[in-house]
């Protein structure tokens, strides 16, 4: 399971940041996203495979993942700063964060199966 970072601890404690692995823009934000070999919940120190970094606006990726996992995992922590975005749809109870998978299975699927939604000119 994806575990969610508050950003209440810098992710430099605990992984060496460099540069971005792409850049994404989420609702106002524009965020950073990183791939970090071993990525460990600050919390916890448990390993995991994706976590944002609320307050830099910063999403890790854990860079041991294959390529499909990590398509996922991306799409998983883009619905929780969706979300966030929103307001009061604070999805980080055990409930929250099954329905956060489902949809992000469920867009990753969808866009893998069905390249022509990811263009422009639809």
């Amino acid at each position: 399971m994806e575990q969610r970072d508050q950003g209440s601890e810098g992710t430099e404690d605990r992984v060496q940041v460099i540069n971005p692995w792409l850049g994404l823009r989420i609702g106002a934000v524009d965020y950073a996203v990183y791939l970090v070999e071993n990525l460990a919940n600050s919390s916890t120190g448990n390993l995991c495979d994706g976590c944002v970094e609320w307050n830099e606006s910063r999403i890790f990726i854990n860079g041991n993942l294959d390529k499909q996992r990590r398509r996922y995992v991306l799409w998983h922590e883009i619905i929780h700063c969706i979300t966030d975005h929103a307001g009061d749809l604070d999805l980080t109870t055990v409930e929250d964060e099954v329905a956060v998978t489902i949809l992000a299975h469920g867009i990753t699927q969808v866009l893998k199966d069905n390249p022509f939604l990811a263009e422009k000119d639809l």
